[in-house]
């Protein structure tokens, strides 16, 4: 069996629900034969778009705000691209990619602090754009789950874990948490996260999840299935 690559989102999924976690681990590894996949609804091609256009109007703050601002290109490249704008000193990398340790994906912006100066007198803090006026209360954990991860493969990058990452609200607003506070959060996690990866998982065919893990829905898991999910999530 090849490694399981994973997404920021994914571990953001795993502290938001692990029954949700373990299906997705389930499928990818190919332990889950699905037989109805959740189809596309106009709500969520709605807030798709309206998350770009959030994303973009943090973008063009930084342009009118920042002398260099590097947009990372998708593409084969963009994990060299991204590397090349921090060696370079960027002061905002939009769509800045990584792919280390099994972990990839791409953070919305790293913006260059003045401290503590890893890479050549600078280093880079992650920035999470989000449809939120808040990244704090219920539901909003997830949040800095994502950005936790990205702050953890720009350490990697630069040699130093970042002091903070950021949420970057509507209206202008952000809210911002130390990478300790981060790190006390959801260290344990990750380790039940990894620990999962690695376990075992016996074959179940034949699932359908048309309405699973979606807001608001009750879960449309048969209540055994539930349970073996529940069970698996915990070993």
């Amino acid at each position: 069996m090849g490694q399981v690559g994973r997404a920021p989102s994914d571990f953001a999924n795993f502290t938001r629900c692990r029954h949700r976690a373990t299906l997705d681990l389930s499928e990818a590894r190919g332990d889950l034969e699905v037989e109805v996949e959740l189809a596309p609804s106009a709500m969520g091609d709605l807030l798709g778009g309206a998350g770009i256009d959030h994303e973009g109007e943090w973008l063009k703050y930084f342009k009118g705000l920042k002398d260099v601002v590097v947009e990372i290109p998708w593409g084969a490249d963009s994990v060299s691209a991204t590397l090349e704008a921090m060696g370079a000193g960027a002061d905002v990398i939009c769509q800045a990619a990584f792919d280390r340790d099994g972990w990839r994906g791409n953070v919305d912006f790293l913006l260059k602090v003045d401290a503590p100066p890893v890479l050549g007198g600078w280093s880079y803090e992650p920035a999470d754009a989000k449809m939120a006026r808040s990244a704090s209360g219920k539901g909003k954990q997830q949040y800095w789950a994502q950005v936790w991860v990205y702050a953890r493969a720009v350490g990697q990058v630069q040699g130093r874990m970042p002091d903070a990452g950021h949420v970057l609200l509507v209206d202008g607003m952000r809210d911002v948490k130390t990478f300790e506070e981060m790190d006390e959060l959801f260290a344990d996690s990750l380790a039940d996260m990894d620990a999962q990866i690695a376990g075992g998982h016996r074959r179940r065919r034949g699932i359908a999840i048309s309405a699973r893990c979606v807001p608001g829905q009750s879960c449309a898991m048969p209540s055994s299935t539930r349970k073996t999910a529940s069970t698996l999530s915990r070993n």
